[in-house]
């Protein structure tokens, strides 16, 4: 993980958004900075350009031939403020200049760059206070987003259920080490042009330290993936799929009749028992327990 700068072409749209449209040269940097927090930054605000807020980067869509990715934004924190210049009229960002002064990195093209930590916290500290923006938020589709050239901008809200984040390029080898099908149903959700709207998700979830990696994910429609994390089922390490004794029956259909999960061709791709094992013990049995009391979702 690593702090960023994300600059835009305009110097509107914060805080009515949380995708963002920038250069697809920013991919590589984007994906080190996936689960970690970014500088926003508005070319044009403040001659030579101004950090407006702060923002978690949680997702990176990129596609082959697309000279330009998407970039997935939670908890935006607006600066009450705009930070531009230093009273001495250095940049505050001592990683976009050398040791002329000069910008090493374009300010005003669309893109993110690299910051240090120490510099990232210099000008957070700077900044001081934040404020949030709660607008409400529809259904965002990654793919709509890219076909339209960046023209859908759903409004920004923050989205807790993005702890169970899985990275862009670990997920397409879970796809394909699952054939592109829910491990549960067999379903395959492949939309004409090529994305699927199957779901990764973590067995043991990163919130409670699991790993991210490929034997502590699986592959899940978007239905069951909600069922998997409200502890309706879960999984035996020998495939077989608990039912909680209160699961609704409307969703039954979902497993297309199946009472056992697939698991890939090769072992050392297969769910580790153990991350089965915490997801049954830690989530399903809990979350039982927490509705039978009438406690709610744990």
């Amino acid at each position: 993980m690593a702090n960023g700068v994300l600059v835009t072409r305009d110097s509107s749209g914060y805080g009515s958004v949380h995708a963002l449209r920038v250069a697809g040269t920013s991919v590589n940097t984007a994906y080190q900075c996936i689960d970690d927090e970014v500088l926003l930054y508005r070319p044009r605000d403040i001659t030579p350009g101004s950090y407006i807020g702060t923002a978690k980067v949680t997702d990176v869509w990129a596609r082959r031939g697309k000279h330009h990715i998407l970039i997935e934004l939670e908890d935006i924190l607006l600066f009450n403020e705009p930070l531009g210049l230093s009273p001495d009229g250095r940049y505050l960002d001592q990683s976009i200049v050398d040791a002329t002064g000069n910008l090493v990195f374009q300010a005003t093209a669309p893109g993110l760059h690299l910051i240090s930590r120490s510099d990232f916290s210099a000008i957070v500290r700077r900044a001081g206070v934040h404020f949030f923006s709660h607008p409400s938020q529809p259904a965002f589709d990654p793919e709509m987003h890219l076909e339209s050239g960046g023209s859908l901008l759903p409004p920004l809200a923050v989205r807790a259920t993005r702890s169970v984040l899985v990275r862009s390029p670990l997920r397409n080898r879970c796809l394909d080490v699952y054939g592109w099908r829910c491990m549960f149903s067999g379903r395959n959700l492949d939309l004409p042009h090529g994305a699927s709207l199957l779901e990764a998700s973590h067995f043991h979830p990163l919130r409670f330290r699991g790993l991210d990696e490929l034997s502590n994910i699986g592959i899940k429609t978007p239905i069951l993936h909600k069922l998997w994390e409200y502890g309706y089922f879960a999984l035996r390490a020998d495939g077989t799929i608990l039912f909680a004794p209160d699961f609704p029956d409307l969703y039954r259909a979902e497993f297309n009749g199946r009472t056992e999960a697939e698991f890939p061709r090769y072992r050392k791709h297969r769910p580790n028992p153990s991350y089965l094992e915490f997801h049954r013990t830690e989530l399903y049995e809990k979350q039982i327990q927490n509705r039978m009391t009438g406690g709610g979702r744990q």
